[in-house]
């Protein structure tokens, strides 16, 4: 039988994250190659948008299962999505990222708290990937009220809010004038 088809390469995926899902003692080390492998599977390299929103799916899915690993999952996710998005699409790309992890990481750490040292290095891992260019002020803007309307859906205060625009105003390439 040969184990390198992709319903092989499928099946064998399918029982880790099987696996890392019922065993709340599953190494990080088992869930991270899970995840790589469920990138490998599904976010193919030049395939667009459409593959980072799958990849942001994944992201949501695994950083809800294990919040404190929220930081590679985002590296991971980030590596992967770079491959898939077009050169123009990088920025835009991000912003999916961004509101995939910020939408699931409080489901998995089960309280809103968005001054949580695992969120806020994910959050920095995936803003510092925006590159650098005339777009990145409204991309910027862009992010800065998605992150306001998942606090306000959370119930954050006003403070809560304008931190994450100061770590979205803060983080990542400055804007080319």
């Amino acid at each position: 039988m040969n184990f390198r088809t992709p319903v092989a390469l499928a099946t064998t995926a399918l029982f880790a994250l099987t696996l890392t899902q019922s065993s709340p003692a599953a190494s990080t080390n088992s869930g991270l190659q899970s995840f790589r492998t469920q990138l490998a599977l599904r976010v193919k390299p030049g395939s667009g948008l459409g593959s980072v929103r799958v990849a942001s799916a994944l992201l949501g899915r695994y950083t809800r299962l294990s919040p404190t690993q929220a930081a590679r999952y985002a590296s991971l996710a980030r590596a992967f999505s770079r491959r898939a998005a077009r050169q123009n699409q990088l920025g835009s790309a991000m912003a999916i990222l961004i509101r995939g992890l910020s939408v699931n990481y409080f489901k998995g750490v089960g309280n809103y708290n968005p001054k949580d040292p695992s969120f806020v290095r994910a959050l920095n891992v995936l803003l510092s990937s925006i590159p650098p260019g005339e777009n990145t002020l409204p991309l910027r803007n862009q992010i800065s009220n998605q992150l306001i309307q998942i606090n306000a859906v959370n119930g954050g205060t006003e403070e809560d809010a304008q931190f994450l625009v100061n770590i979205v105003d803060n983080s990542g390439p400055s804007p080319v004038s």
